[in-house]
């Protein structure tokens, strides 16, 4: 079951053989989404006017310029800042470089759904979401590095004909696979499973804890990185990093914002705070 659906109303995927490359990417820049080697990724395609459209919100647009001049690809990112007419962004591209945090809080990814339902080919990397939603090389590309990135934009610029199919190919699976209907009908097939089961007594808190901080610390994927003393052990290289800096999304700062009155919430915020 997908929290995605109803996607009959959007535009039609054009199926346009003769247009040159476009690439772009819609949804946040903040890093706990996007890569945070997205311009590592995109300065390994050798084309000479290779460009990427942004659109969405400017957070970590300086990192991102600075990045792209650093690496000899100026210009290489044109920032479109956040709008209320997605689709009229979307209609000036044909591919998405939609290259997330491996450790990103996506599930749905509506962003990926109604690109690809407008015929817009993604190349995403093989992370858990993406990799349920693309099929590789039939409604788009899943890639693991920047080279195998490269490659794939390199063949879509040179392959207009094969895109416009691959587009036309994941328009068709979206509009088929995330109706409205069948994402009911999933649901209803569920609640009937449910219904069948023996009635029993759920004692949450053996599963949530009962403070703040086990109530926090259950929604973690790594609670071992909060220690009791109020430190926080975290990897270096960890791309879980940017998610703890969020201000919801089920942080630390997003709970104690509900509980500041809870010592350790308050010891792991101000030790992530200093680390910023």
């Amino acid at each position: 079951v997908s929290s995605g659906g109803g996607f009959a109303g959007l535009p039609e995927p054009r199926g346009d053989n003769l247009a040159p490359l476009s690439v772009g990417y819609f949804g946040s820049l903040n890093f706990a989404k996007l890569h945070p080697a997205y311009v590592e990724f995109l300065s390994a395609v050798n084309l000479p006017t290779f460009k990427v459209r942004l659109i969405g919100d400017l957070l970590n647009r300086e990192i991102l310029e600075r990045q792209s001049d650093d690496a000899g690809r100026s210009g290489m990112l044109e920032f479109r800042g956040y709008t209320t007419d997605v689709m009229a962004e979307l209609r000036t591209i044909n591919v998405m470089a939609y290259l997330l945090n491996p450790q990103h809080y996506g599930t749905a990814e509506n962003a990926l759904l109604e690109a690809m339902a407008m015929g817009i080919v993604p190349v995403v990397l093989d992370n858990p979401a993406e990799n349920n939603i693309v099929e590789h090389q039939r409604t788009g590309f899943i890639v693991r590095n920047p080279n195998e990135f490269a490659d794939a934009i390199e063949w879509l610029a040179n392959n207009p004909k094969e895109r416009s199919r691959m587009g036309m190919q994941a328009a068709t699976s979206i509009r088929t696979r995330f109706t409205l209907e069948r994402m009911e009908a999933s649901f209803r097939t569920h609640y009937k499973e449910v219904m069948k089961k023996q009635k029993r007594l759920v004692q949450f808190q053996h599963i949530f804890g009962t403070t703040p901080e086990e109530w926090f610390l259950s929604c973690q994927a790594e609670p071992e990185i909060f220690r009791e003393d109020g430190e926080i052990c975290l990897p270096a290289s960890s791309l879980s990093y940017f998610n703890l800096l969020e201000k919801t999304k089920g942080s630390v700062f997003h709970f104690l914002s509900h509980f500041p009155d809870a010592t350790r919430l308050q010891a792991w915020a101000k030790k992530l705070e200093s680390q910023k």
